[in-house]
């Protein structure tokens, strides 16, 4: 659908398409747009030469990170006539000025391309706007990759979104006066890239959040809106938030860092062999200034809260991966099975790196981050699975010719694993078993 307005011409991003004969999506009333969730949605108008396409985009809580972090459609931001991105961006808020943003600040995966003549890839639809400006906030949707198809199946999503609803001769709405519409409905099918749901979409909610609001009250999202069901099809489908999706989010923000102990600091974790047999992996050791490839990792969470939720959870709490920068798909895991239960000088188990074919990891590639009260930049990292026990650097006699161990040290508390993170009262670490996450300064990597 195209209109012709003023010499420009505005595309929808995709045609009509209402699971029902009456629109059953409520209008959000412009009160409701300043509080969570709906403040976090915003009206895209993604401009190419004269034509201009209509979306929707929504922001998340991604932490370390000093951008506001926007997902939507990666339909909504490739030109795909010029197999390139669109020229400008402007983002709407509601409440808030529109701002643009322009192609260096725009991500799409190398796999949204085409499959045939015609069709693109729509596994991989999904995009990513950041931006750096007077508006910048950390404040959005949670979001989480690791619900189980079950728990999915289980829910009712929402999808909110804005909607121009014109079609020739009548002129688009300004972007400011466009409708946001929104909509409760089960989830149909689940599939390894996709969501198929019941809720009504029509023209400009492509990129929409598909969301829930979890018993504690966090607006939590679980897809990005993409596909109007064809003619003979009774849903709506969205890509999947999956840790593929954030990891390759992690890349392009610049997520590099180093981990450095506190102990020592001429002392880097490195990972130095690698395997593609996840039986045996690679071994992970400590280096004297390593500064090479092996000694950098993406850190990123494979959940987050929405910034409703409060700061001790935010900063303490948070369930991270550690992944290679110089091997993708390659996550350092923890195993503890070899570690006595009980405090002994010098640690044990190992420490190794795995590769992750699909990024399907386990809990024991994943680690709490206990922070040092006193210093932003100091924690300790806890093994989700058992949180029994943190890794540990043994980087007292590490020279330029001498790497020390990398391994595991158990602590008595907690007593018994919890399957809520809010519920682990940590000791304090001791010192080898404090890491500093040094920041990596580069340009982005797109």
């Amino acid at each position: 659908m195209k209109l012709q307005i003023c010499g420009i011409i505005m595309a929808m991003a995709n045609e009509e398409k209402l699971l029902c004969r009456l629109d059953q999506r409520v209008e959000v009333k412009l009160t409701d747009q300043t509080s969570p969730p709906f403040k976090w949605i915003c009206a895209l108008q993604c401009y190419t030469r004269d034509e201009c396409a209509c979306g929707t985009g929504f922001k998340i809580n991604f932490p370390r990170v000093n951008y506001s972090v926007v997902l939507t459609a990666a339909h909504n931001l490739w030109d795909k006539d010029r197999n390139k991105f669109v020229d400008s961006v402007t983002l709407k808020f509601p409440e808030e000025p529109s701002f643009e943003v322009h192609g260096s600040n725009l991500y799409k995966p190398d796999e949204y391309r085409l499959i045939d003549d015609s069709n693109y890839d729509s596994n991989h639809d999904y995009g990513l706007i950041f931006y750096r400006n007077e508006r910048t906030t950390s404040d959005g949707f949670g979001w989480t990759t690791q619900i189980s198809d079950e728990e999915l199946l289980s829910l009712t999503l929402i999808v909110s979104g804005f909607s121009p609803e014109t079609t020739p001769p009548a002129p688009l709405p300004q972007i400011g006066n466009i409708k946001m519409k929104t909509m409760e409905a089960k989830i149909k099918n689940v599939h390894q890239y996709k969501l198929d749901y019941l809720n009504d979409t029509t023209s400009g909610q492509s990129g929409s959040p598909v969301y829930y609001q979890s018993s504690e009250g966090n607006w939590i999202a679980v897809g990005i809106h993409i596909i109007c069901g064809a003619d003979n099809e009774n849903h709506n489908s969205g890509r999947r938030l999956d840790l593929q999706v954030i990891a390759r989010f992690a890349r392009v923000m610049d997520c590099r860092k180093a981990l450095q102990s506190v102990r020592n600091a001429q002392a880097h974790i490195c990972c130095e062999r690698y395997s593609r047999q996840l039986s045996n992996g690679g071994s992970v050791n400590c280096q004297y200034d390593a500064l090479g490839n092996s000694d950098k990792f993406y850190i990123y969470p494979v959940a987050m809260p929405s910034s409703l939720a409060t700061a001790d959870i935010l900063l303490q709490y948070l369930q991270f991966v550690i992944e290679s920068v110089h091997h993708t798909n390659y996550f350092i895991r923890m195993t503890y099975n070899s570690m006595e239960k009980k405090y002994r000088e010098g640690g044990g188990g190992k420490i190794q790196i795995l590769y992750f074919s699909e990024y399907k990891i386990t809990k024991k590639e994943q680690f709490y981050l206990h922070k040092k009260s006193n210093d932003d930049d100091v924690y300790s990292f806890i093994c989700v699975d058992y949180p029994h026990y943190r890794i540990r650097v043994g980087a007292e006699a590490v020279t330029q010719n001498k790497p020390g161990a990398v391994n595991c040290q158990y602590y008595e508390t907690p007593t018994e694993k919890s399957e809520s993170y809010t519920e682990i009262e940590f000791q304090n670490a001791r010192e080898n078993e404090e890491i500093r996450i040094v920041n990596i300064p580069s340009a982005l990597i797109v």
